[in-house]
C-alpha cells in the first residue's frame, strides 16, 4: 500500500484495515492487494464500454419490470456513461 496521511479504515468479517483515502475499494480488496501477487494486466478498454452497456440494459430492463427504481437507475445509467 503506498503511504498515504489521508487514510479510513474499513471493516470486513477479518476485522478493521487501513486504505488509503484516495481508494475506491474496500476492505477485502485491500486484503488481496496486500496477501497476493496481483498482476498489473488491465482489460482492454473495448471490453469495458461493452460491460457497461450490458449493465446498462440490466438497469433499464429491471426498471421496466418494476425491479429497480428510477433514482438507482438513474444512477447506474450516469455510471454507465
Amino acid at each position: 500500500m503506498s503511504e498515504s496521511r489521508d487514510k479510513r479504515i474499513e471493516t470486513d468479517s477479518l476485522g478493521e484495515i487501513a486504505i488509503n483515502s484516495d481508494r475506491l475499494w474496500g476492505a477485502q480488496s485491500q486484503r488481496s492487494l496486500k496477501n497476493f501477487a496481483i498482476g498489473d494486466a488491465r482489460f482492454p478498454a473495448h471490453f469495458i464500454h461493452d460491460f457497461a452497456r450490458v449493465k446498462l440494459a440490466a438497469a433499464l430492463a429491471n426498471n421496466r419490470l418494476n425491479n429497480l427504481d428510477q433514482r438507482r437507475t438513474r444512477l447506474i445509467e450516469q455510471a454507465c456513461e
